[in-house]
């Protein structure tokens, strides 16, 4: 976890060196709101199947090519069929009548780089903050909650703006999230698309 420390330091340090002085931008915010696909990574490979996620984004835009923001929003995904079977082997008789869902709420504060100022506008970016997650299990209809954790998580991310209109933009964007615990390795990828208002 060390080096990936290192990476999200470098990066953050790399775009605050390389600021546009003479910034149209400056001082522009943005609201996006996006959703999309959420695939597990690390030991959640083993455990979970593909689910949904949605975001909810802020950015404040420093230079042209530079922004900071913060982004939330709820990532879920079932249990699979392998784990699914094993518990209900040991706890539930009945397997189709179970259901297990793991749930993560990602709060970060995020720093972008920007590498072009026109209406298409790639970039990458990283982030720091925490996660708090927990499990739900739904049995022959009683739904339960296992007890809910927080740590620390770092993200990194790519992705790309389209300008619609003055106002509006579209944003595509790929981004893995490492939640930072011991002798786990919990993580996930997300997939989304969203809309992002200029105001």
């Amino acid at each position: 976890m060390r080096t990936k420390t290192k990476i999200l330091l470098i990066t953050v340090l790399t775009t605050l060196l390389l600021p546009n002085l003479y910034a149209q931008n400056r001082g522009q915010m943005k609201i996006g709101i996006a959703g999309g696909v959420s695939l597990p990574g690390g030991d959640l490979r083993d455990e979970c199947s593909s689910g949904f996620d949605g975001m909810a984004s802020f950015r404040y835009f420093l230079t042209d090519r530079f922004a900071l923001g913060i982004q939330s929003g709820l990532v879920t995904m079932p249990v699979n069929e392998m784990w699914i079977e094993y518990f209900s082997n040991n706890q539930y008789p009945e397997k189709d009548a179970l259901e297990i869902n793991y749930h993560f709420i990602p709060v970060m504060i995020t720093a972008d780089h920007f590498f072009a100022k026109e209406r298409v506008r790639p970039y990458m970016g990283a982030g720091l903050g925490m996660t708090i997650w927990s499990a739900t299990t739904e049995y022959q209809g009683t739904k339960s909650r296992s007890n809910v954790w927080s740590d620390f998580a770092i993200c990194f991310h790519l992705g790309s703006l389209f300008e619609l209109t003055k106002k509006w933009d579209l944003g595509f964007s790929a981004e893995y999230q490492a939640i930072i615990k011991d002798r786990v390795d919990l993580g996930y990828i997300t997939l989304n698309g969203g809309v992002i208002w200029n105001l």
